[in-house]
């Protein structure tokens, strides 16, 4: 038999298998978002001035501008049972909520005593109203808490750091006067009705 006839007839010489790429681990299921932490609560506008010297300090240093919008809750008619604590204080507890997935973690929230809250922005004026017209849009309620909803009047006012320091007052008196002086007061929500309630957040 010739050597050609040998190398046809001879059993094919196979290359062991190539190792397959290990694939991938299965990816985790995403991680549930945490609840955010409620907001710093102050109990007057003199301490939210303090917890705030700061952060205005490491802004001026740094030629940052900063903005602050004060938000004012009312409430105006709920209906069902009062929580637990009463009314009030679970419509602040739900706003402050709602405010905190609101905004960026890099914003500071405080709420001040019953019906106050404070958001510290890093914006100049023109971030700071789009961040201000969309709060007053996104806060308005109603807000549902277990078998109770309660209807709200949200007033906000904003003030940025150098106008505030322009006109010689603090930058939290400034965005309380903007509340008062600049807009006009909103319409009520009208009421929605009770089968709805489940709706809302």
């Amino acid at each position: 038999m010739q050597p050609a006839d040998q190398a046809l007839n001879s059993p094919t010489t196979r290359s062991p298998p190539m190792p397959l790429a290990s694939s991938p681990p299965d990816s985790a299921p995403a991680t549930p978002r945490a609840a955010p932490t409620p907001p710093q609560r102050v109990e007057s506008t003199m301490q939210l001035e303090i917890a705030l010297i700061r952060h205005l300090a490491r802004s001026r240093r740094q030629g940052d501008l900063m903005a602050l919008l004060w938000i004012e809750v009312e409430l105006l008619t709920h209906l069902g049972p009062a929580p637990d604590g009463g009314m009030r204080e679970a419509v602040a507890q739900a706003l402050g909520a709602r405010l905190q997935h609101r905004v960026r973690r890099t914003d500071l929230v405080f709420q001040v005593g019953d019906t106050g809250f404070a958001v510290l922005l890093d914006a100049d004026k023109a971030g700071a109203e789009l961040v201000e017209k969309r709060l007053s849009e996104q806060l308005r309620g109603p807000y549902g808490m277990g078998r109770s909803q309660a209807h709200v009047h949200i007033s906000i006012g904003l003030a940025i750091s150098s106008e505030a320091c322009r006109q010689g007052s603090g930058l939290v008196q400034c965005a309380m006067d903007d509340v008062y002086t600049h807009r006009p007061t909103p319409p009520a929500p009208a009421p929605l009705a009770v089968a709805d309630a489940a709706n809302s957040v």
